[in-house]
């Protein structure tokens, strides 16, 4: 059964810094075939794992785009067929897991699972060791916000022996450690439609096999999202589908819902008319932290298949988020944007601080593309930069002294006696949240941290969300504070010890979800009263909700996310608001939605659409000097600002309907002498009127 391509879309350039797919390697130089490539972030960078006939290639960039081949990462004697690899840094050493053949083999149910190390993300990777006995395939290993790990990969037992849908379905067990799984598997998402059969009558027995494969796991705000690959990487229509599960458990014990395998949605990627085999990806952050990325392989489609010879390819595209449903426009051939830059970037490769550091405290020194101090001081560096919202992150080498080891982060420094610091101790393997006022020392919060953070690099990512911050080491939650909402600095900090701090970016971001919507007071008006709980906020009477925001400035894109609850549902989403004379409006009902503009009091219709999915959705605005960009489900409209008086974001849900998110990002860069005029995020500023 072919499969119909799913509804595509070109995205507008917006910037100078472009690309176009396949990734490059090189000017004059051919993409190498990345098949199955799985990318990672450590220290800045990223790195490509991917899969081999004879060894795990790797490749690694600093954009996304622009990669450069380095040695393979893993060569296991005695076997071939290295299939799909993944890494995770598990208690500072890195483990590359895999599946391989028997050397001589050509039956791919001879693959089993193994794993490999290295104290070095670049390998080489040894010590291979034997993870499953029988055909286990395409591992993703994931760190839950407990610290907990889990994997999910892939296997033939959970219906392989049924008399329909048989075939290979992904599963998910927890880690007890690197080596060891616990034996307790849970299957997670199953073949279910005829577009996931991989061969008919495979066997000779008269049934059908069916291929679900590459589970790639990742979160936005309250869901967990898996991405899988279905039917055969050798048929033109392999196709990326999803399932989602709402993150109300630890990870092992979510609950799933393929979304994107058939019906309206149709598949999140799938071929297109000059690319095809579309399939097995990875999702990474840009390096601005924020946007997410499908990185997959697909093959030249007006090059007939030679199933002797690898034809795949690595290609990267932005997905993005409506209501719970992700879109992109992969397979993408058009010249685009490329993965945005951080608002702030420190590579610390000078011989001096970067532009906007200053040191409160200590006697730090640069070297390595490190800020490093040492046992002697307490070090506390500060940035200029001043924001309500952010996403930030830093990579962390500490050594062990002979009295042990404390260092951190400060996610709110508002001056150089009045700020919140998260410190590791070594001694308590816990994370200690302080703030530190006139001379005063208060304990906020503390958390026990499992895992091992000293004598490595290790990522700290903290976020600020207005009047909150949350900071994670290595992915592992360890701190969820209050904070006081005004604008605020970020800072390093270092007890004592020996640390080397590297590799900082963050980027002007917001991003409120059901509950936390109620941070919204601090920047909006909302008239009349809206009811918050984890859903998001409704209206408490049968008025409608009016939200009345700041303007987009330039550069920044906001995105509301809406649930319509019955057919009475309505939304008004107004990314430009001048007056009832001058605006642009986009309307979102229960199967339909409408994008207009109204200038001097004359309408234009600018697009209409129908879709039974539209229960859930967002719209996103992002304006770039005089254009301003919108996304309405999968459609995108790109609109002319000029001879627009000022205008703000507004919007008016009428009763059957409710806000359940709220998102912005920058994607302006920071100059230190705009950073009064532009901190925090674009509209967080001045828009919450005096009583």
């Amino acid at each position: 059964m072919a499969m119909s391509p799913p509804r595509s879309f070109a995205l507008p350039v917006l910037t100078a810094n472009t690309f176009e797919n396949p990734v490059s390697f090189g000017a004059g130089v051919r993409p190498p075939t990345r098949p199955d490539p799985f990318v990672v972030r450590h220290r800045g960078r990223y790195y490509c794992f991917a899969t081999g006939e004879d060894a795990v290639s790797l490749s690694v960039s600093d954009d996304l785009v622009s990669w450069e081949i380095l040695p393979d990462a893993l060569v296991h004697e005695g076997r071939h067929s290295f299939w799909a690899p993944c890494v995770a840094q598990i208690d500072g050493v890195f483990h590359l897991y895999y599946s391989s053949s028997v050397a001589g083999s050509d039956d791919p149910h001879d693959e089993l699972l193994f794993v490999a190390r290295s104290v070095d993300i670049e390998g080489p990777y040894t010590e291979p060791v034997q993870l499953s006995t029988t055909f286990a395939i395409d591992p993703h290993v994931v760190c839950d916000t407990d610290g907990r790990w889990y994997m999910f990969y892939s296997t033939n037992e959970p219906t392989g022996l049924e008399d329909e849908n048989a075939g290979t379905s992904i599963l998910v067990d927890r880690l007890l450690s690197p080596t060891v799984l616990e034996g307790r598997p849970r299957a997670v998402v199953v073949p279910s439609v005829d577009v996931e059969v991989y061969e008919k009558n495979r066997f000779g027995s008269g049934r059908d096999w069916y291929t679900i494969e590459g589970g790639a796991y990742f979160t936005h705000g309250p869901r967990a999202y898996l991405t899988y690959s279905g039917n055969a990487f050798v048929r033109p229509d392999y196709f990326i589908g999803y399932a989602t599960a709402e993150r109300s458990a630890a990870l092992g014990d979510l609950n799933w819902a393929k979304r994107s395998a058939v019906g309206a949605e149709g598949p999140f990627v799938a071929r297109s008319e000059r690319v095809e085999g579309t399939g097995h990806n990875s999702i990474i952050t840009a390096p601005n932290l924020v946007d997410p990325w499908v990185v997959y392989h697909g093959r030249d489609a007006t090059v007939p298949i030679d199933e002797a010879a690898e034809q795949r390819i690595m290609r990267v595209d932005p997905l993005f988020f409506t209501g719970d449903r992700i879109v992109s426009p992969a397979p993408s051939l058009e010249v685009q944007d490329a993965p945005a830059l951080p608002t702030v970037r420190s590579p610390f490769d000078g011989e001096t601080l970067d532009a906007g550091w200053r040191v409160i405290g200590g006697s730090p020194v640069i070297a390595g593309a490190s800020v490093i101090s040492d046992e002697s001081d307490r070090v506390l560096l500060a940035h200029a930069h001043r924001s309500t919202a952010y996403v930030a992150e830093i990579a962390v080498q500490a050594t062990r002294g002979h009295a042990g080891a404390r260092f951190g982060v400060v996610p709110w420094l508002v001056s150089d006696d009045d700020y919140v610091e998260v410190v590791y101790d070594a001694a308590t393997r816990s994370a200690i949240t302080r703030r530190h006022r006139s001379g005063f020392v208060s304990v906020l919060e503390t958390r026990e941290v499992l895992g091992a953070f000293v004598g490595h690099w290790t990522a700290f990512r903290f976020e600020r969300s207005i009047d909150r911050v949350r900071v994670f080491c290595a992915d592992q939650l360890v701190s969820d504070v209050a904070v006081d909402p005004q604008p605020a600095s970020v800072g390093l900090v270092s007890i004592r010890t020996r640390t080397e701090f590297g590799a900082f970016a963050l980027t002007d971001a917001l991003a409120l979800f059901g509950a936390d919507l109620a941070s919204l007071a601090h920047i909006m008006r909302v008239e009349p009263e809206a009811a918050i709980d984890e859903h998001g906020a409704t209206s408490r009477s049968q008025r409608a909700l009016v939200f009345t925001g700041g303007p987009i400035r330039d550069g920044v894109a906001v995105t509301c996310g809406l649930e319509l609850l019955d057919h009475r549902g309505k939304v008004d989403v107004y990314p430009w608001f001048a007056g009832e004379q001058d605006h642009i409006r986009v309307r979102v009902e229960h199967d339909t939605s409408l994008v207009e503009i109204v200038r001097d009091g004359e309408r234009r219709v600018i697009a209409t659409g129908s879709s039974p999915m539209l229960d859930r959705s967002s719209i996103r605005a992002r304006r770039a000097g005089d254009r301003l960009v919108l996304h309405v489900d999968s459609a995108v409209h790109e609109l002319d600002l000029a001879g627009f008086g000022p205008g703000s974001w507004r919007a008016e849900i009428v009763g059957g309907a409710r806000l359940v998110s709220y998102e912005e990002v920058s994607y302006a860069p920071w100059h230190a002498d705009q950073d009064a005029a532009r901190s925090g995020v674009a509209s967080v500023q001045s828009t919450k009127k005096k009583p």
